[in-house]
């Protein structure tokens, strides 16, 4: 069982770090262009992946994690990599609740304004190359690559 809960966790964080990934990638695109059809190609894009890989595996990392946790005994409540690890997921998702999900909204709004209007209004340009959002991504994937480095090298 602990087997086949490893795999299942480990599938699951490649499925949502990947969506992570690519919803950086996307972003950046969003951001760097001043073509209203790659904006808002890039935005459905990120929507979409939100759907498919966020929001599942947000919900799928941190229960497959925690069962494969306990079905290998260990104390979820000793300091060590492992608590460590799940404080900095905690850390890394609020983040994408807080921000990242109004944020989008935001975009959409401006974004079907910018389409009835047809082109890329400044409200919109502002929006999608927002430093915040940027960096905010950029603090999430640094969170996920210290978590991996904590799962793998479990230095404490």
């Amino acid at each position: 069982m602990t087997s086949l809960l490893t795999f299942l966790h480990i599938a699951s964080v490649i499925w949502f770090v990947g969506g992570v990934f690519f919803i950086q990638g996307q972003a950046i695109l969003r951001a760097r262009s001043d073509h209203l059809v790659v904006i808002a190609a890039a935005q459905r894009s990120i929507i979409v992946a939100d759907r498919i890989f966020i929001e599942p595996g947000s919900f799928l990392v941190p229960l497959f994690g925690l069962a494969n946790a306990i079905s290998q005994g260990r104390n979820l409540l000793e300091v060590s990599w492992l608590s460590t690890a799940i404080i900095l997921f905690i850390v890394a998702v609020i983040p994408g609740v807080a921000y990242h999900i109004p944020a989008s909204r935001r975009i959409t709004r401006l974004l079907q304004a910018a389409e009835q209007q047809g082109m890329v209004t400044p409200e919109l340009q502002a929006a999608v190359r927002s430093p915040a959002l940027m960096w905010v991504g950029y603090f999430q994937i640094l969170l996920f690559v210290i978590i991996l480095a904590l799962m793998v090298f479990k230095p404490f």
